[in-house]
């Protein structure tokens, strides 16, 4: 068996405290549990992985201006520049 760190947020670290206490479970075997659930929803998949690349970047119209100053773009509800 392999042991590991894991870090959790606060809330879901209580959560899951609290699941071992109702269960008289200790808490490694909440999270095992857990993460047998996610295998188990996830099976491998027949198909390589391929890399993934990021999304065409998309035209920012007046944004690509760097003479304005992007705020009051950002806050020009109407199209028009006051």
């Amino acid at each position: 068996m392999i042991e590991t760190q894991l870090s959790l947020p606060d809330d879901l670290y209580r959560e899951a405290q609290r699941i071992a206490s109702e269960r008289e479970w200790p808490l490694p075997e909440v999270l095992r549990r857990g993460v047998e659930y996610i295998v188990s929803m996830y099976p491998p998949s027949d198909r390589p992985m391929s890399a993934w690349t990021p999304p065409k970047p998309r035209a920012l119209g007046r944004f690509q201006k760097p003479a304005e100053d992007w705020r009051l773009l950002a806050n020009d509800i109407d199209g028009h520049e006051k």
